[in-house]
């Protein structure tokens, strides 16, 4: 079989317990992706900006944050649902984080922010926007 993330071809033995459910990643990826749910929180004047991430210290090429991304889902899903307290929760990406200062000023006001993503982004440079 083929693994979904690195492309690499592996075999694992077929048994009765996964006999209709193939594996889609290998044994290697599956320890490098397995998911560790982090939460950092930066003050600011108006509240506090939680950031809710997987995966702190690897690079994810767009085939891996896709195939991730659609692996993930119910754990964002269930993290929103408990994160009732925030006023804005939001899914960012390598382009919203770029654009981080332009669109950041708007939502200051809200207070309480979520922030939820796969990979772990640096806020620190942004704090004169806190």
């Amino acid at each position: 079989m083929k693994c979904q993330l690195c492309d690499n071809w592996f075999y694992q033995e077929t048994i009765f317990g996964n006999l209709f459910e193939f594996p889609q990643i290998c044994a290697e990826c599956q320890r490098k992706f397995k998911a560790e749910p982090k939460i950092e929180s930066y003050p600011f004047s108006y509240g506090v900006l939680d950031h809710i991430y997987l995966y702190s210290d690897i690079q994810i090429n767009a085939k891996q944050k896709h195939y991730l991304g659609e692996k993930h889902v119910e754990f964002f899903l269930m993290i929103s649902g408990k994160r009732l307290n925030q006023a804005i929760l939001l899914f960012i990406d390598d382009q919203m984080y770029n654009s981080f200062s332009e669109w950041f000023p708007f939502l200051k006001p809200f207070g309480s922010i979520g922030i939820m993503s796969l990979t772990r982004y640096d806020f620190d440079g942004f704090m004169n926007f806190f």
